[in-house]
């Protein structure tokens, strides 16, 4: 038994002994890695020898056990962040969807690529799209409206055309400024047709944005409680007013050659004249609909 009881502390003696010299060269070691050695030598039990875990290696770039965070607890803990974020920025991506303009670039490229081919490249048939008064076909009615005779030309209009059009898109959306487009312009020249010499040839958008220079301003009458509507239609009224009188005063004093005053002041009236009349056919349906009801 005194054998057994010094062979015990000899062992331990050696054991710790070696313990040193290992905690001299890591730095790691402590009692509780000597608890691991002596458990099963004082224990009477036969249990697998349990080898301190500083003896194997760490891998490099790992973090310690305390800073590991699994992928499922981060996505637990950042889903309610990133559900939000995201649903935010659906929202607002859509709102911004809903407002842009887009037509009146549609509009805008349109006209560019006529002029590219019928002034640039000179492709065969591209006349056929102009007005001409003495033959005329019922597309060129709206065709017309994208050509244009030279670069001032096109520059002058699409310039016009960029800053109504959008105003008219805001406002009505991008089938309210398609319509007022088309509607003004093609009123433009019928009435041209019907005022000017046979001799005539028609081209250019003038037409279609003196009608979103009315469309724009009346269509904002609606909302005048909104002091932004009053600034705005203050500012593009006062330009309307100012342009559609010019173009009377030298329509009345004879005009300017190669100008087609008639069609202007035609696209301008044409302009007014929808606004009020939708907004009479809607106010009536909505008096019909409330009788019903």
């Amino acid at each position: 038994m005194i054998t057994r009881g010094v062979a015990i502390i000899l062992v331990f003696y050696a054991v710790s002994s070696s313990c040193f010299q290992q905690d001299i060269t890591t730095k790691t070691w402590s009692t509780h890695n000597t608890n691991y050695i002596l458990k099963p030598l004082l224990s009477s039990r036969k249990t697998k020898a349990t080898i301190p875990c500083h003896y194997f290696p760490r891998p490099q770039n790992t973090l310690p056990s305390s800073a590991v965070i699994s992928r499922s607890t981060t996505k637990s803990l950042l889903s309610p962040l990133f559900s939000s974020y995201s649903a935010d920025n659906t929202i607002s991506e859509s709102k911004q969807r809903n407002h842009q303009a887009t037509a009146v670039y549609a509009l805008i490229l349109a006209s560019i690529v006529s002029f590219v081919i019928d002034n640039i490249l000179h492709l065969k048939g591209c006349s056929n799209l102009y007005l001409y008064h003495k033959n005329w076909k019922w597309w060129q009615l709206l065709t017309s409206t994208f050509c244009h005779g030279s670069r001032s030309h096109l520059s002058g209009n699409l310039f016009l055309l960029l800053l109504f059009g959008r105003s008219v898109e805001d406002e009505l959306g991008s089938l309210g400024l398609i319509f007022s487009y088309v509607f003004c312009g093609v009123a433009a020249n019928l009435i041209s047709l019907a005022w000017l010499p046979t001799n005539t040839i028609s081209i250019g958008a003038s037409g279609a944005v003196y009608g979103l220079f009315t469309v724009s301003v009346f269509s904002r009458l609606s909302d005048l409680l909104s002091w932004r509507k009053l600034i705005e239609v203050g500012v593009l009224g006062q330009f309307v007013v100012s342009r559609v009188l010019e173009e009377a005063t030298t329509a009345a004093t004879g005009g300017v050659a190669g100008i087609n005053h008639v069609a202007h002041l035609a696209g301008a009236s044409a302009g007014g004249a929808m606004v009020f009349l939708l907004r009479g056919l809607i106010s009536r349906m909505e008096r019909s609909v409330s009788k019903d009801n």
